[in-house]
């Protein structure tokens, strides 16, 4: 985490590693064996601070490269298309996300095809799309603009999509379908799972199931804007986000029907396992629940191992996955307010299990 704000703020790094350098000068000198293990840790540290350093560069550095060249004049894009939502929006009904592979220039006076280095873009459409998840599609004649609010280029950067436009029907064209596509099963199955539900209940209480329980609410946003002021005005609209909660709520219900299942415990504990990971993939991913999601496959994990486990450690592991592959996430409110409650909830609860120790052994 130091790293990565060190390279958010630009802060200078000679101090900290002038004091590394200070540490283990004076390690070697007293050749004592705590030094050196003081020193060995140290250097851990700061080689994590280097590593994530690196990626916050390197993840802001691949995003601006990429996204200057799609701004540079209307541009032909070939891409797998990743994913397709509905929006609640009253023109822009739906929203492809395109994993680039290609792109070619307009202006160019031979069309020469570049590689695109596999980023995602998205567009928006106001009719239904033509084509479906996993197709390879051709966009022609496109235009990308810079955001100009630097919050909405910062989140982008988050969801790691690079660029957004809107595009209409006749600029989209499909190359190759392939017969049969495990990211297209899963998304037909999802969709399949949400219109069914959708179906089957009243909108109201399908705009509250959608957000707290599916995590989709860019399809029910309006539906969901009379509940959201009367829970602003009473002061709990966070009840309205999607929390590792609900997964612990779909964990339990499973634990609690397969209580009543003669199977081998290790059995028990890898349909939960499986069925976690299908609720992750039929639902919408947040911050939170990915929290949670890590966290809980961890501790299933470790228990078919046999391998003891302390709940703050499972947390920081999740927020260093998170870390791993997505550094920017350390600057949104979502993940310090997820992160730092659940850490502080884990530390309070492990400062008052030794405390009743304590009292246990005296009386």
């Amino acid at each position: 985490m130091g790293g990565i704000l060190f390279q958010a703020f630009g802060w200078s790094i000679e101090i900290p590693l002038a004091a590394l350098a200070l540490q283990s000068a004076l390690a070697v000198h007293h050749r004592h064996v705590a030094a050196y293990l003081c020193t060995s840790a140290t250097l851990f540290c700061w080689l994590a601070f280097g590593g994530g350093t690196l990626l916050h560069h390197k993840q802001q550095c691949v995003h601006q490269q990429f996204s200057t060249r799609l701004q540079d004049g209307p541009i032909h894009l070939r891409g797998k298309v990743t994913d397709i939502a509905h929006t609640d929006h009253r023109r822009m009904r739906y929203c492809i996300t395109v994993c680039s592979d290609e792109l070619c220039h307009e202006n160019c006076i031979e069309k020469t095809w570049e590689s695109a280095g596999g980023y995602n873009v998205q567009l928006y459409l106001t009719h239904q799309p033509r084509c479906n998840v996993g197709d390879s599609i051709e966009v022609q004649k496109i235009r990308f603009s810079k955001p100009k609010n630097e919050s909405f280029a910062r989140y982008l950067i988050k969801q790691g999509i690079t660029a957004t436009t809107l595009v209409e029907a006749w600029q989209m064209q499909v190359i190759t379908k392939p017969a049969w596509s495990f990211q297209r099963a899963v998304w037909q199955m999802r969709e399949r799972v949400y219109e069914q539900i959708r179906d089957k209940m009243s909108r109201a209480d399908f705009a509250l199931f959608s957000s707290l329980f599916l995590g989709n609410k860019s399809a029910v946003k309006r539906s969901l804007e009379q509940t959201r002021r009367q829970f602003n005005c009473w002061g709990i609209a966070h009840y309205l986000a999607r929390s590792g909660l609900h997964l612990l709520i779909f964990i339990t219900l499973i634990t609690f029907l397969l209580s009543y299942i003669p199977l081998p415990w290790w059995l028990k504990q890898s349909v939960i396992v499986f069925l976690v990971t299908g609720y992750a993939l039929l639902s919408w991913p947040s911050t939170s629940f990915a929290r949670a999601l890590i966290v809980a496959l961890l501790y299933k994990c470790s228990q078919l191992i046999n391998l003891a486990t302390h709940a703050l450690h499972l947390v920081l592991l999740a927020c260093l996955f998170i870390l791993l592959f997505n550094p920017i996430q350390l600057f949104f409110l979502d993940f310090q307010l997820s992160f730092g409650l659940t850490c502080a909830l884990a530390w309070l609860n492990h400062v008052q299990a030794q405390r009743k120790a304590v009292l246990a052994q005296n009386h």
